[in-house]
C-alpha cells in the first residue's frame, strides 16, 4: 500500500489538462479558467455618485451655510443632459451618473432641504468629494482574472461586471472508485463463506 501523498503525486504526474470548453459564467463555479479575462468596459463606466446627496460645483460651497436651488432628481440608470447653473444643485442617488457641469456630491445627511426648494449646505464641499471616477477600479482592456484561476462566485460577479457572458474553462475530470478486497460481495448477491457485503462502495 502507498501513502495518500504518493498516490496524489502519481495522479498529478500522469494526468493532462482536459480540453477547454465554453460555458455560461454562472455555471463555472468550481471550474478552472482556460483563458485570461479582460474587461470590456471601464469600471465604473462613468463618473458616479458614491452616496445619496446633491451634485454641485464645489466652488459654490466652500463654507457651510450656503443655499442652493435644487433643480430636480437623478436616479441610478438615468441620463441627465441639462446643465447645472451657478447657484443650483441637483439631488442624486447612489450609483447615478454625475452631471458634467458638477464636480462634487454632498451627502444628504450634510444638508437641510427648505420648503421653497432651496437646500442648505451644512458643511463645506471639496472638489471630487463622494464621486467614483470613471475607470478608477478597472480600466477598459485591463486583465481582471488570470488563466488557471479556480473560479468562485465572486469571480463570476467580476466577469459579469466586465461584460463577459461566457468563458472558456477546462473540463472537469471524471472520478471512478474501484472497490478492492477478496472478502466483499456486491449487495444483492448471495454471501458465501466468510465474506461481507460491500457497504463502503455504495456509501462513497
Amino acid at each position: 500500500m502507498i501513502s495518500f501523498e504518493e498516490a496524489l503525486k502519481i495522479v498529478l504526474d500522469t494526468s493532462a489538462a482536459l480540453p477547454a470548453e465554453r460555458m455560461y459564467i454562472a455555471d463555472t463555479v468550481g471550474m478552472v479558467l482556460a483563458e485570461n479575462i479582460f474587461s470590456k468596459i471601464p469600471m465604473p463606466p462613468f463618473h458616479k455618485s458614491a452616496v445619496d446627496g446633491y451634485a454641485l460645483k464645489a466652488a459654490q460651497a466652500e463654507s457651510a451655510g450656503v443655499l442652493l436651488t435644487c433643480t430636480g432628481l437623478i436616479q441610478a440608470g438615468e441620463t441627465f443632459g441639462k446643465e447645472i447653473k451657478p447657484g443650483e444643485c441637483i439631488k442624486i442617488m447612489t450609483g447615478a451618473a454625475v452631471p458634467l457641469s458638477t464636480d462634487s456630491v454632498i451627502m444628504v445627511e450634510d444638508t437641510h432641504q427648505l420648503e421653497d426648494g432651496m437646500v442648505e449646505m451644512l458643511k463645506s464641499v471639496k472638489k471630487g468629494q463622494n464621486i467614483c471616477v470613471k475607470g478608477e477600479d478597472i480600466a477598459s482592456g485591463q486583465r481582471v482574472l488570470e488563466k488557471g484561476t479556480l473560479i468562485s462566485s465572486s469571480h463570476v460577479a467580476v466577469m459579469a461586471a466586465s461584460g463577459r457572458k461566457s468563458i472558456k474553462v477546462y473540463g472537469k475530470p471524471e472520478v471512478a472508485i474501484l472497490n478492492t478486497g477478496g472478502e466483499i460481495v456486491p449487495v444483492g448477491r448471495k454471501i458465501t463463506g466468510n465474506r461481507i457485503y460491500n457497504s463502503n462502495g455504495p456509501m462513497l
